[in-house]
């Protein structure tokens, strides 16, 4: 999902430069239009913007949750690995502790990924803190003067128009490559632990175990 929000984070610099002010970031082929004109339904594109982040947080959570539960089963895992081995039972350690490096590339992956959502999600809700503050702006500034736009800019498409067109391209992101929400519990979505890995392990659990025995 942090993919999703770095693409969106293009998307919002590209499409509202004007508000946001990165120009930087302007797309040459957008149209050009008044920012001070918000449109009648800019409140309601501001709120599924909204949404987007309160999904977002909701991800987090759930991210937070899997890495717990990573942690624990590896902690138990890691516990078991040692009881084998002073058992001498080394067929079921070395299946304990393949099966535990598996789930360490899986708790590893997933604070990768929750590392790159959390710094994602941040700069878009930043952007959307922005450009509340700017509708704010604005509406004050009307609220103190009233003021007829030329036809020209009447024509112009309105800040609501624009931000409807940003939120349907974000949909089309999202469900083109938007990744399952199992993809973290799939135990075939990562490559199981190697032989040489495993005896590495081995091997040093022997030699850390010796010394309390």
């Amino acid at each position: 999902m942090s993919d999703f929000f770095k693409k969106l984070n293009v998307l919002v610099r590209s499409n509202l430069n004007n508000v946001l002010g990165d120009a930087a970031s302007a797309n040459p082929l957008r149209r050009a239009f008044n920012p001070t004109r918000l449109g009648n339904d800019v409140d309601r594109e501001v709120g599924a913007m909204r949404s987007r982040i309160n999904d977002a947080i909701a991800r987090e959570e759930q991210l937070k949750a899997e890495i717990n539960q990573l942690q624990e089963e590896i902690a138990g895992l890691d516990q078991e690995a040692d009881r084998a081995v002073q058992h001498d039972q080394e067929s079921a350690a070395r299946q304990i502790i393949a099966q535990m490096q598996t789930l360490q590339r899986r708790l590893s992956f997933a604070q990768s990924e929750l590392r790159e959502h959390e710094i994602a999600v941040q700069e878009y809700m930043q952007r959307v803190n922005a450009l509340e503050a700017y509708i704010v702006q604005v509406r004050q500034a009307q609220a103190s003067q009233s003021t007829t736009l030329p036809t020209s800019e009447a024509q112009e498409p309105t800040l609501s128009e624009l931000l409807r067109e940003t939120n349907q391209q974000a949909s089309v992101i999202r469900d083109k490559d938007h990744p399952p929400q199992s993809q973290l519990t799939s135990p075939t979505s990562f490559i199981s632990a190697s032989d040489d890995d495993v005896d590495d392990d081995l091997a040093e659990r022997r030699q850390r175990l010796s010394k309390h025995s």
